[in-house]
């Protein structure tokens, strides 16, 4: 079955497919009269979403592929690094040992694994604005720190630098420790669901709790810890660190972070993390909202030709949709890398 390609902002509708019922047959034909009903409205919205994930995901991919390193105990980061803390609730720490024995690779299928629970995490509707994930991952090198305790020096010394508004990335930190190679199923794919489940975080409470709305402990986490093995840790420490599995852990950070949300919902946003208000011709990167970016579409659309054929290409992907045809995928359970 022939699908059609997804229209993004000023993309073009597929050349192969028949003009859309109720539409002349040029884009030129289009104007504000053309009968436009709630169903293209809602297509256009779907659209804003996608365009919105996609972009945001090559942004958060480049955290991952391109990782900054922790090369000393007390790491000078440039300033360009310590502005991709920014709304991140919290650092993941990539040991020596959860580094994978081939020094070119990435961790994809942690990062997939993290995206994917995340998404969830938000009922598959996160807030894409202004560089909001899960965390920001550091590698620590061999000259790094090598202990729960150095680490934790090492992230007081990087929170000072940033000068983060955000408590929260203060207060905990997550440390990846072990390497495991991903389980295939017989067509060769990977369930994230089943990876993100086997792999185990080690979640760390830095006793700083200035700004939060309340402390944080693991209380809740309790029932559902693995075996901490951990010979850095003292039995004493133990009640400020844990072990649980890759998803209760992002669980948790996304928990946290709606509690602060939730808790200071009423106070205003920094000026630096606002968006600009400017509008560029049919682009969803210079709106604010889906509703704002449906409004640009429409707005005399006749008079752009990027407007014009993205109505034509959404109008496309509906009769697709009515056809059967699932032309958007908002989330995957099977993950092939290859």
């Amino acid at each position: 079955m022939s699908l059609s390609p997804r229209i993004q902002g000023g993309g073009q509708a597929c050349p192969n497919e028949q003009e859309p019922e109720n539409v002349p047959g040029t884009d030129r034909d289009i104007s504000v009269n053309t009968p436009l009903d709630s169903k293209l409205r809602a297509e256009l919205k779907r659209e804003y979403y996608h365009g919105k994930e996609e972009i945001f995901g090559v942004d958060i991919k480049d955290d991952w592929r391109m990782m900054r390193k922790v090369v000393g105990p007390m790491p000078v980061v440039h300033r360009r690094s310590l502005q991709r803390l920014c709304n991140k609730p919290t650092i993941l720490y990539f040991e020596s040992s959860a580094q994978s024995p081939c020094p070119s690779s990435w961790p994809a299928i942690v990062f997939a694994c993290i995206y994917k629970r995340w998404f969830r995490c938000h009922n598959s509707n996160p807030d894409l604005n202004f560089g909001k994930f899960f965390a920001l991952p550091l590698q620590i090198t061999p000259t790094g720190p090598q202990t729960i305790p150095e680490i934790l020096k090492a992230h007081a010394h990087l929170c000072d630098q940033a000068a983060s508004d955000l408590p929260s990335l203060k207060s905990d930190i997550v440390v990846l420790d072990e390497y495991l190679p991903p389980v295939r199923n017989v067509d060769r794919t990977i369930s994230l669901d089943d990876e993100v489940q086997r792999r185990s975080a080690v979640l760390v409470l830095t006793g700083y709790d200035q700004g939060l709305s309340a402390a944080v402990n693991f209380d809740t986490l309790r029932s559902e810890s693995l075996p901490l093995a951990r010979p850095d840790v003292s039995e004493t420490d133990s009640v400020n660190v844990i072990r649980v599995s890759l998803k209760t852990a992002v669980q948790f950070i996304v928990e946290l972070q709606q509690r602060e949300e939730r808790a200071f919902s009423n106070s205003k946003r920094d000026p630096a993390d606002t968006a600009s208000n400017s509008k560029t011709d049919g682009c969803f990167t210079a709106v604010n909202s889906a509703d704002e970016y449906v409004e640009d579409i429409l707005d005399n659309p006749s008079k752009s030709d990027s407007k014009s054929k993205t109505i034509l290409g959404a109008l496309h992907i509906m009769q697709a949709r009515e056809r059967g045809e699932d032309l958007h995928e908002t989330e995957f359970s099977q993950w092939n890398p290859n």
